[in-house]
């Protein structure tokens, strides 16, 4: 036996059958069953639900109403050693499961025919024992026992293991992923995980005995809130509430928020989803992802523009063979979308971790990667935001993709934040990379999409002292369209890998390419840069990016461009193969004297779905306190 006498819940409601066997366990208006009759209906249909194939760690629904019936079936799923998940009888249940119970006879004959005995313990402490609703949180037996031993407080189970009668008309089936009990701790801590001191604020988490396991069949989500604790035992992990608080001097806890409640995701995508223009709704931290109603996107929809095939896929193979060149092993992508990238990129890595916000998205993806035997033992898939990152494994990493997906972010800060989060995660002389920004000096400033200045990089790098260079190149590509002419990508590489600055390579004039040539054969410098070239790609009489890559190219030099101060010119640096050497470039792109020009665009006044996110916003702070209110939204499709 445990420490309390009891193991399990069911244990504790045998013990009670035996002693007080006639008393009243279980009422609803005129219905009542004894302690015995409970214990031995509750035999009867566990036995039914083990030959049906139930037992430890399957999920069993009980779409029942409030009845004798429904006390009978959470009993009988504990002896069965399964778990249970309440829900309405109308409303299906978010977790897959492996049985629902929508209908419950107890003079059945089917039930009748099982002995009414009692059942060989079927569960350990870290059995689940049931999923609180409508997350989906897993709370094991050993949570539970802790919790009503400290303090006889659930509203089913409390009554029923000290001899009370529960009345199941006022049930109800809620709770939070820490159950309070005897070993229940609280942590006041900072973004590291430390300890703050008394009076500063930080972060509320949870841990104890009295934890849940976390959301079921769910591992982003429980990754995200479910963190390793570093107070505790090797293994043991703490809740992540989102609360912001501070200690007082006495010993308590304010909270920052103006509530001291956790704030329910599922609330808030509920409450946005019930916005006539939305579809569907996910929040994943602090931002609020909408699938706009169609109608309602159609009234402010642009056409896209028109982009030839050939365009399309000169795009992706230019992308793909920069990642590439990277030499990448153990890859994390950031917003995977449609797999363009991670198809072609998986196959030759020993690692590749993707997350997506989309959870149809990531069910696509996983069907797709288990039919291909190159990637089925290498690809892991999160459903999580771009700026949730709590539970992939700092310093795993050589490379991180942040793709087009970074037009999608609702502003400069967020993407920012991103970035410095990801650079954490690599190793030693990691890198991201950055791909298919456009450059806002050549775009009016009315973009659906985020726009990124150069200069961004720069002032990134002050920031996050981890990034020991910057690599910053124009888009390679043959035509001369939409997705090249403004576009461009980005490395980032952390510390621990040598730089070789390209400020001081220097610089040859030359008015056209056959000049550059005959330069490069007569002179054979080992290093040359090319200063605000007139391009092509935006003015008719320039020089063509590419056309200068094909040049370097058939004399042995290798060639990378970038842009000017200026936007419709670009530089060029040239090295002679013979001397290139081990470390990576740094320097290539070099930033103007600084403008006081915005760096990033502000997309969300000027998305097609501006108006839209203006009255969802509008119609949350109606319906939410303030402090439910996502501090972003952003518009995803379908």
């Amino acid at each position: 036996m445990g420490r309390y006498g009891w193991d399990c819940l069911q244990q504790a409601v045998q013990q009670q059958a035996a002693r007080t066997p006639h008393a009243p366990a279980v009422t609803c208006g005129a219905d009542q069953l004894s302690y015995a009759e409970l214990n031995a209906r509750a035999n009867q249909l566990a036995r039914h639900l083990l030959a049906s194939g139930l037992g430890p760690e399957r999920v069993v629904v009980l779409a029942l109403p409030r009845s004798v019936e429904l006390v009978v079936a959470l009993l009988a799923v504990l002896k069965s050693g399964a778990a249970s998940l309440v829900a309405p009888a109308d409303q299906p249940a978010e977790v897959r499961p492996d049985r629902v119970l929508s209908e419950l006879r107890l003079d059945d004959p089917g039930l009748l025919a099982h002995p009414d005995t009692d059942l060989p313990a079927r569960v350990l402490p870290r059995s689940a024992a049931y999923l609180v609703p409508p997350e989906g949180v897993v709370l094991e037996h050993s949570a539970l026992v802790d919790h009503l031993h400290w303090a006889r407080g659930h509203p089913i189970y409390g009554p029923l293991t000290c001899g009370d009668t529960v009345r199941a008309e006022e049930l109800e089936i809620t709770g939070w992923p820490v159950l309070p009990g005897a070993d229940t701790r609280v942590h006041v801590l900072d973004e590291r995980l430390r300890p703050v001191p008394v009076g500063t604020e930080g972060q509320l988490y949870a841990s104890g005995t009295g934890l849940a396991r976390g959301y079921h069949g769910r591992p982003a989500a429980t990754a995200a809130r479910f963190v390793a604790c570093p107070f505790g035992a090797p293994g043991e992990r703490m809740y992540r509430t989102g609360n912001l608080v501070r200690r007082t001097a006495e010993g308590g806890l304010e909270f920052l928020d103006g509530h001291g409640l956790p704030v329910d995701p599922h609330e808030v995508a509920a409450v946005a989803a019930a916005h006539p223009g939305v579809t569907r709704a996910l929040v994943l931290g602090s931002v609020c992802h909408l699938v706009p109603n169609e109608v309602v996107l159609g009234e402010f929809a642009a056409d896209p523009p028109l982009t030839e095939p050939e365009q399309t896929w000169e795009w992706q193979d230019a992308t793909v063979a920069r990642i590439l060149s990277l030499r990448p092993r153990r890859v994390l992508e950031i917003g995977f979308d449609g797999g363009l990238v991670l198809g072609r990129v998986a196959p030759h890595c020993e690692s590749y971790w993707g997350t997506e916000v989309s959870p149809e998205a990531i069910a696509r993806m996983r069907a797709a990667v288990a039919e291909d035997s190159r990637l089925a033992s290498k690809v892991e898939l999160w459903q999580q935001a771009a700026d949730e990152v709590d539970g992939l494994p700092a310093g795993f990493f050589d490379t991180v993709i942040v793709n087009a997906v970074a037009q999608r972010f609702p502003s400069g800060a967020y993407l920012a934040a991103v970035l410095t989060k990801v650079v954490a995660l690599l190793a030693p002389g990691g890198a991201v990379f950055v791909g298919d920004l456009r450059n806002p000096r050549l775009l009016p400033a009315e973009q659906p999409e985020l726009l990124v200045d150069p200069d961004f990089f720069a002032a990134l790098r002050e920031q996050v002292p981890d990034v020991d260079s910057v690599d910053l190149r124009l888009k390679r590509a043959v035509h001369h369209g939409e997705l090249s002419r403004c576009r461009y990508d980005v490395v980032l590489r952390k510390h621990g890998v040598d730089t070789v600055s390209l400020r001081e390579v220097p610089v040859l004039a030359v008015s056209d390419l056959g000049e550059l040539a005959e330069h490069l054969e007569l002179v054979r410098p080992a290093r040359v840069r090319l200063s605000g070239v007139d391009n092509r790609r935006l003015v008719d009489d320039g020089i063509d990016p590419e056309r200068l890559h094909e040049l370097a190219e058939g004399l042995e030099y290798w060639a990378a461009t970038t842009w000017s101060a200026r936007p419709d010119r670009f530089d060029a640096v040239l090295v002679a193969r013979e001397h290139l050497g081990p470390g990576v470039f740094d320097d290539l792109y070099l930033p103007g004297p600084h403008s006081g020009r915005e760096l990033t665009s502000d997309p969300m006044p000027w998305r097609p779905t501006g108006r839209l996110l203006d009255s969802v916003r509008a119609h949350l702070r109606r319906e939410l306190p303030e402090y439910m209110v996502p501090t972003t939204l952003v518009v995803v499709s379908g």
